[in-house]
């Protein structure tokens, strides 16, 4: 009330103009302090899930508008591994069932597949090695291994479907940290009217 009168008393217009720029500022901390949170803790799960870190800092945020602050301002969170045409979130959201198509088996890497141009080298890409195909006595299991001498080396594993369990959680994430944006909102209004009352 103080300050209402104090406006009026003084000019109005630089009040209003001063308390919209204040809300446009306190708006813009809110999501972006909220979206940045937000993505940091999706990256602790991605990485708690075994997914490495390569995976975890494919996620972003970006608050618009990206130049001045705005009381309409807004964030976009997304994970840059989706440009690449790798749509994970949904299946470890969900989790999933991944059956073979157009082929006999699926590859998983073992021990012995390398790694080259930093991801694990595929059965197409060896030739220069005899990997011996092993069926296992478990249904819709089996190996490629590389024997050496009486060593054998799993290079792959072979299997007819891979069911992945759900390991992060997005969406009740996001709703936890959409429900503390009036909280950063207001408490950095708050910061703003004692920097100002302070003078």
């Amino acid at each position: 009330m103080i300050r209402l009168e104090a406006a009026i008393e003084g000019n109005l217009t630089e009040f209003v103009k001063a308390e919209m720029t204040g809300g446009a500022i306190a708006t813009t901390y809110a999501m972006t302090t909220a979206s940045s949170g937000f993505v940091n803790e999706m990256r602790q799960q991605i990485k708690r899930a075994g997914l490495g870190d390569k995976m975890a800092n494919t996620m972003h945020s970006k608050v618009y508008p990206p130049s001045k602050p705005s009381l309409g301002a807004a964030a976009t969170i997304y994970s840059s591994a989706a440009r690449k045409g790798i749509f994970y979130m949904g299946v470890f959201e969900d989790g999933a069932v991944i059956t073979v198509r157009n082929c006999k088996w699926l590859a998983i890497p073992g021990p012995g597949a390398g790694i080259k141009g930093g991801r694990r080298v595929r059965p197409a890409d060896i030739s220069n090695l005899k990997l011996v195909f092993i069926q296992s006595k478990k249904p819709g299991l089996a190996m490629l291994v590389y024997k050496k001498g009486r060593e054998s080396i799993v290079y792959y594993w072979l299997l007819k479907q891979v069911t992945i369990k759900k390991k992060i959680d997005f969406f009740n994430t996001a709703d936890i940290w959409a429900d503390k944006i009036p909280d950063f909102l207001i408490s950095e209004w708050e910061r703003q009217e004692s920097a100002l009352n302070s003078k």
